[in-house]
């Protein structure tokens, strides 16, 4: 459900004391009915906010660098060539 954007969607434009549209999640449908907003301390917002930048910006730069070296003109692929070279001599 994280990835999902119209759980993201209903998740946060509920309004307070007002059930959801229906969301199915599998075998279930989930309603969400909110009870209070609350601010968020603005601390903490930052701490989470550089933590999943991190995080994302990492996996973003460590797939694109994958496929640049793997999808590259020059790959070759000789794995077994050189296994068999270094451990078996």
């Amino acid at each position: 459900m994280s990835r999902n954007e119209n759980f993201w969607k209903i998740a946060f434009s509920t309004e307070i004391d007002t059930p959801s549209q229906p969301f199915v999640q599998g075998n279930n449908i989930i309603v969400f009915l909110p009870t209070e907003e609350k601010e968020a301390d603005e601390d903490i917002i930052n701490s989470i906010t550089s933590m999943y930048l991190s995080y994302y910006l990492n996996n973003i730069t460590e797939q694109s660098l994958q496929q640049y070296f793997l999808n590259h003109e020059k790959m070759e692929d000789n794995f077994w060539d050189v296994y068999f070279r270094i451990f078996m001599n």
